[in-house]
C-alpha cells in the first residue's frame, strides 16, 4: 500500500490529503509537514478541483474516495454528498433522510468522524437551533466554507 500526504494552499489555510493506492482516505485542515507535489493523475485532478472549489467554480468533487467506517457511518457520509452546494441540513433532517428519525445523535457522531471533509461536505450540516455546530477543520473554517457557498447567517 503506497501511502502519502499532499498539502495544498487554500484561502482557509493548508488542506492536507492522505492518499492510499491513488484514493483520498483522509483530509485535514493544516500542515502535513513538508508539502509534496501532486504526482498521480488523481492527485493532480484533486488539486485542480480544490482550486476550482475555492474559486467558486466547482460545487462537488469527482474523485471516488475510499474510507474506513461502520456501515452506518458510510451511510451517513453518502447522505452528506447529496446535500446540494449552497444548502444546509440539520442533523435531524439527515437522520430523517436515512429513515432513522430518532438517530440525530448517531448522525452527529458519524458526521464528526468524517475522514474527508470537503469531499464529503459535512460543513453543510448545522444544528436544529440555528447554530453552526462543530467541524473537524475548526470553528473558524466552517463559517468560511458556508460563506464561500453563499450560505448566510453563520
Amino acid at each position: 500500500m503506497k501511502r502519502r500526504t499532499i498539502e495544498w494552499p487554500t484561502p482557509v489555510g493548508p488542506v492536507s490529503v492522505v492518499w492510499e493506492n491513488n484514493h483520498p482516505i483522509e483530509l485535514f485542515f493544516g500542515k502535513a509537514g513538508q508539502p509534496s507535489l501532486a504526482e498521480t493523475p488523481e492527485e493532480k485532478l484533486f488539486g485542480r478541483e480544490l482550486k476550482e472549489y475555492f474559486a467558486g467554480k466547482r460545487c462537488s468533487f469527482s474523485l471516488p474516495w475510499a474510507v474506513q467506517g461502520t456501515p452506518f457511518q458510510k451511510q451517513v457520509w453518502e447522505a452528506l454528498t447529496k446535500i446540494p452546494y449552497g444548502q444546509t441540513r440539520t442533523y435531524s433532517e439527515v437522520a430523517k433522510d436515512l429513515n432513522r428519525p430518532k438517530s440525530q445523535r448517531a448522525v452527529g457522531n458519524a458526521v464528526g468522524k468524517n475522514p474527508l471533509p470537503l469531499l464529503i461536505p459535512c460543513h453543510r450540516v448545522v444544528r436544529s437551533n440555528g447554530s453552526i455546530g462543530g467541524f473537524s477543520g475548526g470553528a473558524m473554517i466552517k463559517p468560511k466554507l458556508l460563506h464561500l457557498e453563499g450560505i448566510a447567517g453563520f
